[in-house]
Protein backbone atom coordinates (compact mmCIF):
# COMPACT_ATOMS: atom_id res chain seq x y z
CA UNK A 1 0.00 0.00 0.00
CA UNK A 2 3.00 2.22 0.55
CA UNK A 3 4.48 1.75 -2.61
CA UNK A 4 1.21 2.67 -3.89
CA UNK A 5 0.62 6.06 -2.46
CA UNK A 6 4.09 6.55 -3.37
CA UNK A 7 3.46 5.83 -6.85
CA UNK A 8 0.68 7.83 -6.92
CA UNK A 9 2.40 10.87 -5.61
CA UNK A 10 5.55 10.11 -8.47
CA UNK A 11 3.38 10.07 -11.03
CA UNK A 12 1.51 12.88 -9.91
CA UNK A 13 5.03 14.79 -9.98
CA UNK A 14 5.67 13.84 -13.74
CA UNK A 15 2.16 14.80 -13.94
CA UNK A 16 2.74 18.58 -12.31
CA UNK A 17 6.31 18.63 -14.73
CA UNK A 18 4.62 17.90 -17.86
CA UNK A 19 1.47 19.85 -17.50
CA UNK A 20 3.36 23.12 -17.98
CA UNK A 21 4.47 22.05 -22.04
CA UNK A 22 0.60 22.47 -23.24
CA UNK A 23 1.22 26.25 -21.91
CA UNK A 24 3.86 27.39 -24.65
CA UNK A 25 1.31 26.52 -27.27
CA UNK A 26 -1.51 28.16 -29.02
CA UNK A 27 -4.66 28.64 -26.98
CA UNK A 28 -6.47 25.93 -29.44
CA UNK A 29 -3.95 23.44 -29.88
CA UNK A 30 -2.96 24.11 -26.04
CA UNK A 31 -5.92 23.10 -24.99
CA UNK A 32 -6.02 19.50 -26.74
CA UNK A 33 -2.50 18.94 -25.77
CA UNK A 34 -4.18 19.37 -22.46
CA UNK A 35 -6.72 17.36 -22.47
CA UNK A 36 -4.31 14.53 -24.04
CA UNK A 37 -1.55 14.58 -21.39
CA UNK A 38 -5.25 14.37 -18.60
CA UNK A 39 -6.01 11.46 -20.47
CA UNK A 40 -2.67 9.83 -20.44
CA UNK A 41 -2.44 10.53 -16.51
CA UNK A 42 -5.66 8.72 -15.64
CA UNK A 43 -5.01 5.33 -17.94
CA UNK A 44 -1.61 5.69 -15.88
CA UNK A 45 -3.58 5.82 -12.74
CA UNK A 46 -5.34 2.99 -13.73
CA UNK A 47 -1.83 0.73 -14.89
CA UNK A 48 -0.91 1.65 -11.41
CA UNK A 49 -3.44 -0.28 -9.91
CA UNK A 50 -2.01 -3.23 -11.44
CA UNK A 51 1.14 -5.30 -11.51
CA UNK A 52 2.34 -3.50 -14.34
CA UNK A 53 2.54 -0.43 -13.24
CA UNK A 54 4.61 -1.32 -9.78
CA UNK A 55 7.03 -2.96 -12.19
CA UNK A 56 7.00 0.29 -14.42
CA UNK A 57 7.31 2.69 -11.06
CA UNK A 58 10.50 0.31 -9.68
CA UNK A 59 12.86 2.41 -11.05
CA UNK A 60 12.52 5.30 -9.31
CA UNK A 61 12.73 3.38 -6.06
CA UNK A 62 15.80 1.48 -6.45
CA UNK A 63 17.46 3.28 -8.62
CA UNK A 64 16.48 6.97 -8.60
CA UNK A 65 15.64 7.71 -4.79
CA UNK A 66 16.50 11.55 -4.85
CA UNK A 67 14.87 12.45 -7.83
CA UNK A 68 11.36 10.29 -6.26
CA UNK A 69 11.54 12.40 -3.46
CA UNK A 70 11.10 15.19 -5.71
CA UNK A 71 8.55 14.06 -8.03
CA UNK A 72 6.68 12.68 -4.74
CA UNK A 73 6.68 16.33 -2.98
CA UNK A 74 5.39 17.74 -6.59
CA UNK A 75 2.89 15.23 -6.54
CA UNK A 76 1.47 16.31 -3.85
CA UNK A 77 1.34 19.88 -4.51
CA UNK A 78 -0.75 19.00 -7.56
CA UNK A 79 -3.42 16.74 -5.82
CA UNK A 80 -3.50 19.38 -2.57
CA UNK A 81 -4.41 22.10 -5.69
CA UNK A 82 -6.51 19.73 -7.29
CA UNK A 83 -8.63 19.87 -4.07
CA UNK A 84 -7.95 23.66 -3.45
CA UNK A 85 -9.45 24.28 -6.79
CA UNK A 86 -11.72 21.14 -7.71
CA UNK A 87 -14.15 21.14 -4.85
CA UNK A 88 -15.15 25.03 -4.31
CA UNK A 89 -15.42 24.98 -8.48
CA UNK A 90 -18.33 22.08 -7.55
CA UNK A 91 -20.01 24.32 -5.04
CA UNK A 92 -19.30 27.87 -7.02
CA UNK A 93 -20.98 25.86 -10.01
CA UNK A 94 -24.08 24.42 -8.42
CA UNK A 95 -24.58 27.86 -6.92
CA UNK A 96 -23.84 29.79 -10.15
CA UNK A 97 -26.49 27.14 -12.18
CA UNK A 98 -29.20 27.43 -8.69
CA UNK A 99 -29.27 31.10 -9.50
CA UNK A 100 -29.47 30.85 -12.87
CA UNK A 101 -32.35 28.48 -13.27
CA UNK A 102 -34.14 30.74 -10.53
CA UNK A 103 -33.62 33.57 -12.71
CA UNK A 104 -31.43 35.76 -10.01
CA UNK A 105 -28.08 37.01 -10.07
CA UNK A 106 -25.55 33.75 -10.18
CA UNK A 107 -23.11 34.66 -7.29
CA UNK A 108 -19.36 36.53 -8.43
CA UNK A 109 -16.20 34.17 -7.53
CA UNK A 110 -14.68 35.78 -4.59
CA UNK A 111 -11.72 37.06 -5.37
CA UNK A 112 -9.71 36.62 -2.25
CA UNK A 113 -10.32 32.94 -2.79
CA UNK A 114 -8.26 33.41 -5.61
CA UNK A 115 -5.85 34.82 -4.35
CA UNK A 116 -5.66 32.21 -1.47
CA UNK A 117 -5.15 28.95 -3.77
CA UNK A 118 -2.52 30.94 -6.17
CA UNK A 119 -0.41 32.17 -3.17
CA UNK A 120 -0.99 28.93 -1.19
CA UNK A 121 -0.05 26.93 -4.66
CA UNK A 122 3.25 29.33 -3.95
CA UNK A 123 4.24 28.27 -0.57
CA UNK A 124 3.11 24.96 -0.69
CA UNK A 125 5.54 24.47 -3.88
CA UNK A 126 8.23 26.10 -2.04
CA UNK A 127 7.86 24.12 1.45
CA UNK A 128 7.71 20.69 -0.42
CA UNK A 129 11.10 21.51 -2.63
CA UNK A 130 12.88 21.92 1.01
CA UNK A 131 11.20 19.12 2.59
CA UNK A 132 12.26 16.95 -0.46
CA UNK A 133 15.94 18.77 -0.36
CA UNK A 134 16.00 18.20 3.53
CA UNK A 135 14.99 14.79 2.93
CA UNK A 136 17.31 13.63 -0.30
CA UNK A 137 20.24 15.52 1.35
CA UNK A 138 20.72 15.88 5.28
CA UNK A 139 18.43 13.37 6.77
CA UNK A 140 19.85 10.11 7.64
CA UNK A 141 18.43 6.98 6.19
CA UNK A 142 17.02 4.90 9.04
CA UNK A 143 19.62 1.43 9.45
CA UNK A 144 17.70 -1.80 9.57
CA UNK A 145 17.89 -4.52 12.11
CA UNK A 146 19.59 -6.81 9.46
CA UNK A 147 22.93 -4.50 9.41
CA UNK A 148 23.67 -4.36 13.35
Amino acid sequence: MKNTLENFLILGGIYHLISFFPLAMQEEHGNIAAWILLGIFFIFCILLLTSVGKKLFSIFHNKYKRLKNYLSALGAVEYLCFLLIFIPGIIYGYLYSKAEYNGTEPPVIPEFYLYFVQYGYFIMLGLALIIATYVSFIKKPKESSEKK
